[in-house]
């Protein structure tokens, strides 16, 4: 029996879920060889066409390509009305190609974002010999918004630029309802947020138009965080933003990316009817110096339901306030805490944290700075994992000393994942032979860089008798090891798999 022929065997959901993990290349070859295939396979593809592509980034001549075909392929949905709308309002926008097109693309749209429709719009407009003149990228992208809300009835993800996607509303037909065209939203990113602007109507939709959004991401506009002397909030954005958390009833995480020093207790603010409902807080590029104690802990010790807490390259963490806030933490699973280049690790918040959420927690992910010395977290929190985190079942330590592995396997016997990052390759090696935890069924090793593995890379040939002693050691419960990208090759890692039975992959877990 053909291969296809099996394939069409299985279920129609387990179909789409594997074709989810394909690449475009390869969904493009499947769609190829069946119509069925081509039915269930189309809108995957386009699902996303434009969100946050490679190509917007680019700016190539194949980039720009792409995106005038994108853009060509939406317009042919266009009726004779737009396309008269457009030629009368416009300056000099002509009729395209009105064929009907195969599939009606635009219903497939699952994640929406203004911004990046505008930029292809104008791509779209110069390549077929048209102004690219504001005026005709508003009227054409306005133009798609409305196709792509009447036709959507599964979007999922809307992407919202603050500054340049004022006109959003405006684009909603008026014989349709912004409750019936957004009321499936799941996630809200807002970028170039700001609290000295204020639009009314995007915060009165979104509380009165969706009630089930999960989550949401605000990214600060580029103001520098230094620059807050002449800030003048506007008050009716922060309880706009307020209102809006609020109506979500499915609320369960939200992303604060890189704002000044002001925003964050209007954020907390903002939040804090919400808090009970929040699972996960992700903060990212965030000086905390400036922010009194009351702001945080009035935001963030109603959370009490918090399951994932993360800090990226966050400063002023080590400060009261933030061990008052972490006895609410009991229930928190998800640890992870990434220090910047000038700061020191929060050993005591860490420690704290460890107290207040015990057994609950079950993956830490710490990773310090070059200049910051691991082996004193380790000393300092080794002993709190033993007391209290003995649930552990995934760790990822980065930039740290492999000497400290054996006190932490020690520590975690229910240790499942590991993710080591070590810039002595061998002497991981040696450590990881001497001991490892029984339960482990997943270890990934990085090294820091490529210099950092050319000395021990030249000392360690494929068959070095270091390498086969660790996998002979792990191979009696590990199954998957990740291992650096140019250690060994593809036949290689073959080999290895025959001989120990452990599945070999060169290159990290994410790849």
């Amino acid at each position: 029996m053909e291969i296809d022929s099996i394939f069409k065997l299985l279920p129609t959901e387990i179909r789409q879920e594997i074709f989810k993990n394909f690449d475009k290349g390869t969904l493009f070859k499947c769609l190829l060889l069946d119509r069925q295939f081509c039915r269930e396979i189309v809108p995957i593809l386009w699902e996303a066409p434009l969100l946050e592509s490679s190509i917007l980034k680019q700016r190539t001549i194949s980039a720009d390509k792409q995106m005038n075909n994108i853009i060509g392929v939406y317009v042919r949905s266009f009726t004779n009305t737009t396309w008269m709308y457009l030629y009368t309002n416009g300056n000099g926008i002509r009729p395209q190609n009105t064929r009907q097109p195969t599939f009606n693309y635009a219903s497939f749209l699952r994640h929406y974002e203004p911004n990046s429709v505008y930029i292809a719009v104008g791509v779209w407009l110069l390549r077929n010999s048209m102004r690219n003149d504001h005026i005709n990228c508003k009227l054409v992208a306005s133009s798609l918004c409305k196709l792509f809300l009447t036709e959507s009835n599964l979007l999922r993800s809307l992407h919202y630029d603050f500054e340049n996607d004022k006109d959003f509303w405006d684009s909603i037909p008026q014989d349709c309802s912004a409750q019936v065209l957004l009321k499936n939203l799941k996630e809200l990113k807002i970028h170039e947020f700001s609290f000295e602007k204020h639009q009314p109507m995007f915060f009165e939709n979104l509380a009165n138009a969706c009630h089930s959004i999960r989550g949401v991401t605000l990214e600060a506009n580029s103001i520098s965080p230094l620059q807050t002397q002449d800030i003048r909030v506007n008050k009716h954005t922060v309880e706009g933003l307020k209102k809006a958390l609020s109506a979500q009833s499915e609320l369960q995480w939200i992303r604060i990316y890189s704002f000044p020093s002001y925003a964050i207790k209007l954020i907390c603010h903002a939040l804090n009817p919400s808090a009970e409902k929040l699972r996960a807080i992700q903060f990212s590029g965030i000086n905390f110096e400036y922010y009194r104690a009351e702001n945080i802990i009035s935001g963030l010790s109603a959370c009490i339901n918090l399951l994932c807490l993360d800090f990226i390259n966050c400063t002023s963490l080590e400060q009261q306030y933030w061990y008052e806030a972490a006895q609410n933490f009991q229930k928190l699973e998800y640890l992870s805490i990434q220090s910047s280049a000038s700061h020191e690790m929060p050993v005591n918040l860490i420690k704290e944290i460890i107290k207040s959420s015990g057994d609950s927690l079950h993956y830490l992910r710490i990773q310090c700075h070059e200049n910051n010395n691991f082996a004193d977290v380790c000393y300092e929190i080794l002993p709190l994992i033993l007391a209290y985190s003995y649930n552990l079942s995934a760790i990822d330590l980065i930039n740290m000393g492999v000497e400290n592995l054996t006190d932490l396997f020690n520590a975690c016997p229910n240790l499942e994942h590991l993710n080591v990052y070590s810039k002595n390759l061998l002497q991981a090696f040696r450590v990881l032979s001497r001991k490892l935890v029984p339960n482990i069924k997943s270890l990934e090793i990085h090294v820091a860089s490529y210099q950092d593995l050319v000395p021990y890379y030249q000392e360690l040939p494929i068959g070095e008798e270091a390498l086969f002693d660790f996998l002979e050691v792990i191979c009696q419960n590990v199954k998957r090891l990740y291992l650096p990208t140019i250690m060994i090759d593809n036949e290689y890692q073959r080999n290895l798999a025959d001989m120990f039975g452990i599945k070999v992959t060169c290159g990290s877990m994410n790849d």
